[in-house]
């Protein structure tokens, strides 16, 4: 099947996450803005416990196509080298917290993506940091 594109395919709007530039002819709006989160199953923090960043590395963390783990745990003060920790990747975010629901490890996600899943109590926030990301260049 060949590449689409949003020029190309006739598309008069579509929602996508990335950053500038977008290409001639198109424009973007920020919607929203991301804020990721470390979210894990209520079994994993209370069995940790996860009292503060300087925890996270004795978790798995898992991995999605972002890779904001590196950030996520610069910006909370915490000196570690990813590639050291314990962790799972997956292809898709859905898939990290799905894994993150099944007590496999802590996910990165945003706020708005698992809002229903943390109402409803199948994950938690063990904590109150959270990692803006800037999709500007």
């Amino acid at each position: 099947m060949p590449p689409t594109g949003l020029q190309s395919d006739g598309v008069d709007l579509a929602v996508r996450q990335t950053k500038p530039p977008f290409g001639s002819g198109l424009t973007g709006d920020l919607l929203f803005p991301m804020r990721f989160i470390a979210v894990c199953s209520p079994a994993i923090a209370a069995a940790g416990p996860i009292r503060t960043a300087e925890d996270l590395p004795r978790h798995v963390l898992l991995h999605d196509a972002h890779g904001m783990w590196p950030v996520f745990l610069e910006r909370a003060g915490i000196a570690a080298d990813v590639r050291s920790l314990k962790s799972l990747r997956f292809s898709h975010s859905s898939l990290a917290i799905d894994a993150a629901i099944a007590g496999q490890g802590i996910a990165l996600a945003t706020e708005a993506l698992v809002a229903d899943d943390l109402a409803a109590g199948r994950l938690c926030r063990p904590l109150d940091f959270a990692s803006r990301y800037c999709m500007s260049p």
